[in-house]
């Protein structure tokens, strides 16, 4: 998986965060580590507003390739953009693993670097 793959997968994500419907968030993902109420407590913590990032957003993406047991997949690391500031120190942890024919994604976390 490239950077490009990557945040192409993380798009409609993103689209929901600039939203703020963490509910569409954690329903994206298959599984997830937090819960809406937890993504909303640290962006309202954060105190400034998400946004979606810009056209060359891939290039800020990091992917790492993992193999867990039986099953291998991808650890994606991705800066977010608020109003305020433009990128930001919030980032988003996601596993992505191949399943039914397509990626899965797993939320891990959403935090301050």
């Amino acid at each position: 998986m490239t950077q490009a793959d990557a945040a192409n997968l993380l798009r409609p994500m993103l689209g929901f965060m600039a939203a703020m419907d963490w509910a569409g968030v954690v329903a994206m993902c298959g599984s997830s580590r937090v819960t809406a109420d937890e993504l909303a407590r640290v962006i309202r913590e954060y105190g400034c507003t998400p946004c979606l990032p810009p056209d060359n957003y891939a290039e800020f993406v990091t992917v790492d390739q993992y193999l867990d047991g039986s099953e291998a997949g991808f650890f994606i690391v991705a800066p977010l953009w608020t109003v305020e500031e433009g990128r930001s120190d919030l980032s988003v942890e996601v596993t992505a693993c191949w399943r039914g024919g397509q990626f899965a994604l797993h939320l891990h976390d959403l935090h301050v670097l």
